[in-house]
């Protein structure tokens, strides 16, 4: 009988509960298309994958940006997960693998027993668990209606089954989900629209005089979905009377929420991107721009706090419609919950709606997603998910680039502060995405749509053979002496010798050009740097001196030429590309998002991976960090991309499951062994790969897929050089 194991969440928003792993595949991240859904914004979209590996799960990090644990220890590769580890997502989800559903010798049930803890963010209150829109399965456990799709319940974590109960009425949890039953309930919204534009007092907008923000009673925020019957349409609040000639009711965003589910699936015509923005006492605004040229779209991005309220007044927010200096949209998150819409032109503000956010997160630490649509004459305008306003969108219509943006409030500049940003995304609001739900499109421009998944190829599993040594020396990892070093080794798996004795581990070597020096990850100074050592293992030399701080050193890889070194540089906000001298002096950073580099053989392009398209993709840039690109497609993952030596392939590993190659220009993936690998390096004569599959050791396999053969027992993260 097999084993049954369980992610029981010891603290953070899923606190008392207990998910039971349930299938060979499991994913685990914030939004509704998860297996596990974790409702932090610390937590990445798409976060970990757990994969069934013999009696237990092998947990892989899937590029999230504030990381994954295991028992304190930050993964930057699969973990083989024992009883007992503790698991952390981002930085306050903590979990126990277990074999039981509850902690320690308290046999209390922790999903039928125990409420999950909800701490309130000021001034906010708790979060509660949503049911989901579209007749998603309903918790037998806990009552809790849930997303369509999903196996294990959002609120309590039991595995799905289907409830005897009728359903309760259920609501959209976030702002991208479609509306089930979409024709009925636009049908029904347009008549109860109607009957509320007979019978209830128009809404007027406030005329502000140039330059003077307007008072406003505060504005009641609208939770994404109906929370009644399907007849009654919700609205926002009355504003204070004016002259101006009065408008409709708003009416419900459910359309909109269609449409931004059918752009979520589209390829995003920027990002997603992270980032910080300086605070500068110079009265201006400080952005980072998209660089597109876009009337209607979708926009979103996840703000951190820069510092505690006490210490003064922050505001976030975006700049859109930009038709030059001073003159675009500004759509303005103030920290003491304002917000504001200014149609800035010049050196004057024309200030089009204002109002109220009750669910803003002020705490020290915390964050918050905004997210804008705007299509023609009007927009939507959420925060952490929850609808806030519809927008007058009437005085500009012109298109023009969109910025995530700080400092739009003059006075709200703390010097020397900064203000991070995460997943800054822009969709194009195309006519066909528009079309799928429902709304007219009027004067949009139409993209094509985007190419059908790459179907898994096959082939069948070689018959292992022992090959004859060839040239050079394979670097490779092991922990066969208590601690992870380097060690080298014939390619026949003979004279396996170690390089490195230290007290950190030494991870992901990659010989220089001229076969004489290793680069490799090194973990000192609480953090992974970049180290050096010689081919014999004298004069290890670190390389960079970066703090926790500063961020974490992954994959190191040497130029062409040997004088440079790149590198994936892990912070809070994201993974970065560095290049550097290959003394570690002038580093730059040339790619904002993306992660394990290799570089090609004429020295001018990089590969590295990035999440697109529902995978992890290989995208390609030149070492200036200009002409970036993406090579494949899919909602398969495509990982840790090598040049072949003559630079004409790319070998990968594909899906987890295989490892492929593809033409360098890109193109379908040629699987070659049925087996995952971690890490994989071309032999120095370009006719065989060395791989490292999960827990099984170092294989060797020829180019076209034949004669896979292991070589070692044991070992980790293989390259493979030519030495003098």
């Amino acid at each position: 009988m097999a084993m049954s194991w369980y992610l029981v969440a010891s603290s953070g928003p899923s606190s008392g509960a207990a998910f039971q792993l349930v299938g060979p595949r499991i994913t685990i991240g914030r939004t509704a298309d998860n297996d596990i859904v974790i409702e932090d914004n610390m937590v990445s979209r798409h976060h970990a994958r757990l994969e069934m590996r013999g009696d237990t799960y092998v947990l892989t990090d899937l590029g999230s940006a504030n990381g994954t644990w295991v028992n304190g220890r930050r993964i930057s590769e699969p973990v083989s997960l024992q009883a007992n580890d503790s698991v952390r997502l981002g930085k306050v989800s903590v979990f126990v693998f277990s074999a039981q559903p509850f902690l320690g010798g308290d046999k209390t049930f922790v999903a039928q027993e125990m409420a999950p803890e909800r701490t309130p963010r000021p001034p906010t209150a708790p979060v509660r668990p949503q049911p989901a829109a579209g007749g998603g399965p309903v918790c037998v456990v806990c009552g809790h209606a849930n997303r369509p799709g999903v196996r294990f319940c959002g609120h309590c974590g039991q595995p799905l089954r289907v409830s005897p109960a009728s359903p309760r009425p259920a609501r959209l949890p976030v702002w991208f989900l479609a509306i089930g039953g979409v024709l009925v309930t636009l049908i029904v919204v347009l008549a109860a629209a109607l009957i509320v534009l007979l019978v209830l007092p128009s809404r007027v907008k406030p005329t502000p005089s140039v330059g003077v923000k307007p008072t406003l009673p505060p504005m009641t925020a609208i939770p994404l979905g109906p929370t009644s019957t399907p007849t009654e349409t919700p609205t926002l609040m009355p504003t204070a009377t004016s002259t101006s000639t009065p408008i409709p009711p708003t009416p419900t965003p459910g359309p909109w929420v269609q449409v931004m589910a059918a752009a979520e699936v589209s390829p995003p015509v920027f990002g997603p991107d992270s980032g910080s923005l300086s605070h500068e006492k110079d009265g201006s605004v400080e952005a980072a721009g998209a660089d597109v040229d876009l009337r209607d779209f979708a926009a979103e991005a996840v703000f951190y706090n820069p510092y505690p309220a006490a210490k003064g007044d922050w505001d976030v927010g975006f700049l859109f419609r930009d038709a030059g200096k001073n003159d675009e949209f500004r759509l303005d998150v103030e920290s003491d919950g304002d917000w504001s819409l200014n149609d800035r032109r010049g050196d004057e503000d024309n200030f089009v709606d204002t109002g109220w956010i009750s669910d803003l997160d002020v705490s020290a630490g915390g964050s918050n997603r905004l997210t804008l649509l705007a299509e023609g004459h009007q927009g939507f305008f959420f925060v952490n998910d929850i609808f806030i306003a519809e927008l007058d969108l009437s005085s500009r219509t012109n298109s023009g680039d969109i910025s995530a943006a700080i400092e739009i409030a003059s006075d709200h500049e703390v010097e020397g502060e900064i203000t991070a940003y995460e997943g800054f995304t822009v969709w194009s609001l195309a006519t066909q995405v528009q079309q799928a739900a429902g709304v007219s499109a009027t004067d949009t421009p139409t993209v094509p749509p985007p190419p059908p998944p790459t179907p898994t190829p096959t082939v069948p599993p070689p018959t292992p053979t022992r090959r004859s040594a060839g040239i050079g020396l394979i670097a490779f990892v092991s922990n066969r002496d208590g601690n992870d070093e380097i060690y080298v080794m014939n390619p026949d798996g003979s004279n396996q010798r170690r390089l490195t004795n230290t007290p950190g581990e030494d991870w992901h070597p990659a010989w220089s050009p001229d076969g004489t020096r290793i680069l490799f990850q090194c973990m000192l100074g609480g953090t992974f740097n970049v180290c050096v050592v010689n081919a014999d293992g004298s004069g290890y030399t670190q390389i960079t001196n970066w703090t926790k701080d500063e961020g974490l050193a992954q994959r190191p890889v040497w130029s062409p030429d040997g004088s440079q070194i790149v590198v994936t540089r892990e912070l809070a906000g994201g993974q970065k590309l560095i290049v550097m001298n290959a003394d570690g002096s002038n580093q730059r950073e040339i790619v904002s998002l993306g992660r394990d580099p290799s570089w090609s053989p004429d020295g001018t392009r990089i590969a590295f991976i990035r999440w697109e398209g529902g995978g992890l993709q290989i995208w390609t840039t030149s070492p200036d960090g200009a002409n970036v690109g993406v090579l494949t497609q899919g909602d398969h993952d495509h990982m840790y991309p090598t040049w072949s030596p003559d630079g004409r392939q790319i070998a990968f590993e594909y899906d987890h499951a295989h490892v492929a190659v593809m033409d360098a220009g890109g193109g379908p993936p040629r699987v070659i062994a049925n087996k995952g690998s971690w890490s994989l390096s071309w032999s120095p004569d370009g006719k065989k790969i060395v791989i490292a599959p999960p827990q099984e050791g170092l294989w060797l396999v020829n180019a076209d897929g034949s004669g896979l053969t292991q070589i070692a027992q044991e070992g980790k993260q293989p390259s493979w050089q030519a030495v003098p």
